[in-house]
Parts: structure tokens; sequence; C-alpha cells
């Protein structure tokens, strides 16, 4: 099996695990709710859809290096109550360019959530107007 064989393998598996995810809360929210109106189209598609972006963009924060200092003061703390004597990093712009480096070398692949959050957000917002229409 060569590298683009295992590639595309992972980005298949992605979107499977993203169809899975948005289809089975799709279906808690709409079922279990038992709105079978605009409403409950509207609620079912927006609410799972407003999820994944969210976590996507969380995601893409963490790894922009936002929470960076905050990981470098635990890692500090961990450092200070195993009373090693040794730092794991001389500074906090040393653990950054550390990060930094893992970083780049490990991109996620977002595709598949994106796409879907997007799309589940537009169709909550479809089902919206028709049913403000409707009334």
């Amino acid at each position: 099996m060569s590298k683009k064989d295992i590639t595309d393998s992972k980005k298949l598996i992605l979107w499977i695990i993203a169809t899975g995810i948005m289809g089975i809360f799709f279906a808690l929210i709409y079922f279990l709710r038992a709105d079978f109106s605009y409403r409950g189209l509207s609620d079912a598609f927006f609410i799972p859809g407003v999820t994944m972006l969210g976590g996507v963009i969380l995601l893409l924060v963490g790894r922009a290096g936002f929470f960076d200092n905050v990981a470098y003061f635990f890692v500090r703390l961990r450092d200070f109550s195993h009373r090693k004597g040794t730092k794991s990093f001389e500074d906090a712009y040393e653990y950054r360019e550390y990060k930094h480096s893992r970083r780049d070398s490990d991109r996620p692949y977002l595709l598949p959530f994106l796409i879907y959050g997007g799309g589940f957000v537009i169709a909550g917002i479809i089902y919206l107007v028709l049913m403000l229409a409707q009334r």
C-alpha cells in the first residue's frame, strides 16, 4: 500500500466518522423531540451544525497556539510538583516553538467536518425561513 492509498483511506474514514456523528446527532434531536414540523427540522439541522463548526473552530484556535501559554503553565506545574530540579523547557518561548514544530508536521483533515457543519447550518436556516413563511 502506498502512502497516497493510506492517506486516502484515512480521509475516507474521517468522512464516514463525520457522517455518523452528524446522522446520530440529527436523529437524536429529531426523533427524541418528536417535533416533525419545520421547527423540528430546523433544530435538528442547526444544533448539530453549529456544534460541529464550533468544535472545528476551537480545534483550529488551539492549533494556532492560542492555549500554549496555559499548557506551558501546566508543564511547569508538573515540573515543580515532581521536584526533578530540571525544567522540561527553559521558557514559554521554547515551549511554543516546540509545539509549533510538532503542529506543522501533523495537519488534521477537517474538510468533512466543515462541509457537514456548514451544510447543516444552512439547512437549519432554510427550514427556519420555511417555518416563518408558513405562519
